[in-house]
């Protein structure tokens, strides 16, 4: 899989990029995600994970122990936002909406999508999708394919 972005320096306005997880992939909503947040962070991203679910935090937090295998992830968990990756890095910020509700984009940040092959959570994709589209520039789509 790769990402199909450019490398954020400093944006003007919001960017916005929807990961839509292929028909074809049985992984479950977690691992789909964590397969992306892996992504960035192979990208040398900073990534904070917005959720009012601690729950769901939890769980992102404990695949995150995990995957990957060969080394440490640093990472702080704070009332509703998990940072995860290098500290120091200050330009490349990413930040991945893990809730139900639109949350309002930075120009300082990459706003991440990521959407289930869940017939309910597609649906909710579709009004996030139309949400951002109405606030900043027309988010971009990526369709993840699971090769091997």
């Amino acid at each position: 899989m790769k990402l199909e972005h450019a490398i954020i320096k400093k944006m003007s306005e919001p960017n916005i990029i929807f990961h839509i997880q292929n028909e074809q992939d049985t992984i479950c909503p977690l691992s789909f995600f964590t397969r992306i947040m892996l992504q960035y962070l192979e990208r040398d991203f900073l990534l904070i994970i917005d959720c009012p679910d601690l729950m769901t935090l939890s769980a992102i937090d404990t695949a995150l122990w995990l995957f990957p295998r060969d080394r440490f992830i640093p990472r702080v968990l704070k009332k509703h936002q998990l940072k995860v990756g290098d500290f120091k890095v200050k330009d490349k910020l990413a930040t991945f909406n893990v809730s139900f509700e639109c949350i309002t984009p930075t120009p300082k940040s990459l706003l991440v999508e990521c959407i289930p092959n869940m017939p309910s959570l597609k649906s909710l994709g579709r009004k996030k999708f139309k949400h951002y589209s109405k606030i900043a520039q027309p988010p971009k789509v990526s369709q993840e394919i699971q090769y091997g």
